[in-house]
């Protein structure tokens, strides 16, 4: 009877989840798990605040206010040395619930309902820094030299026909009006369409997946809800995740992309470090290390 009272619960809490709940719970996500890891490392005698981020993501919802007095590098401190070092999801989630900021945020304005998407949708997140974890993000300028994109890349070899683990993306139903106002705004990076002609928002790990004409992964709906990344053909480890979005996604048949099948790799490309190493490490000497090589890179958007 208790499973089927939580089974229950779980299809009512899944039938809930609108666009701008799922907005809200990636924004909050990536500016705990994503933001918080490139923050920047003064010298021992410098007084620089290291709260301020050197990359930034690009948020999905319309307007999305940043988690009032959050403190950023006791966040990058507990997903180093509880989430990678010793990959306790529980205590991770924990601790970052009680930092100010997300605790004020889960305390005085989300309902139960709305506290368990946010846990789950952060958990989504959690895995991606487990150490079997088959892909990492790094920022790239390929796209544009002035800016810097998050992306996904292979950091093991993936097999034809392999879902790429951990790689998943929530997704919720828009209306007619929620589409034109994400197209109007230019927050229209997520959405995608499925098979029946429905439009729908994807985010989650997934939307750091860039589009390629000639990809060697797909989008693929497993569940209502929920999509992953299956691979088309061998990935070896360094090379960059693809899927391909849609045609005229880049204007009339694509003539505006600029992947690599159509341009080939521009000659000013840098690729930064990766986000995370899954190497379990907690070295704070390291973790400070890896951020200066980041240092002048201003910008991202993705």
């Amino acid at each position: 009877m208790a499973a089927k009272a939580r089974a229950r619960s779980l299809r009512a809490t899944r039938t809930t989840l609108t666009q701008r709940m799922l907005a809200r719970n990636d924004d909050i996500a990536i500016e705990v798990l994503i933001d918080s890891l490139f923050l920047k490392c003064p010298s021992p005698d410098s007084q620089a605040n290291v709260d301020q981020p050197i990359l930034k993501t690009t948020k999905s919802s319309l307007k999305y206010l940043p988690l009032r007095g959050f403190p950023a590098a006791d966040a990058s401190r507990i997903i180093r040395d509880v989430l990678i070092a010793k990959g306790n999801f529980a205590k991770t989630e924990q601790e970052l619930f009680g930092l100010p900021g997300l605790q004020k945020l889960t305390e005085r304005t989300l309902s139960p309902t709305e506290k368990q998407l946010l846990r789950r949708h952060l958990r989504i997140y959690f895995r991606m820094f487990r150490p079997q974890c088959p892909f990492e993000i790094k920022f790239i300028n390929a796209y544009d030299y002035t800016r810097f994109e998050a992306a996904v890349f292979a950091r093991k070899p993936i097999k034809a026909g392999e879902f790429v683990k951990y790689l998943i993306g929530t997704t919720a139903r828009l209306s007619d009006k929620e589409e034109a106002c994400l197209r109007q705004t230019g927050k229209d990076f997520s959405i995608v369409e499925s098979g029946k002609k429905s439009v729908s928002v994807l985010l989650g790990p997934a939307r750091f997946v860039n589009h390629d004409c000639n990809p060697n992964c797909r989008l693929f709906t497993v569940r209502s809800g929920r999509m992953v990344v299956e691979a088309l053909r061998n990935i070896e480890n360094g090379e960059q995740i693809t899927v391909f979005y849609c045609d005229d996604y880049f204007g009339d048949g694509n003539l505006d992309c600029l992947c690599a099948t159509c341009h080939g790799t521009p000659p000013w490309s840098v690729t930064t470090i990766a986000l995370m190493t899954n190497d379990r490490t907690s070295s704070d000497e390291a973790g400070c290390q890896r951020r200066k090589q980041v240092g002048s890179h201003r910008r991202c958007t993705k």
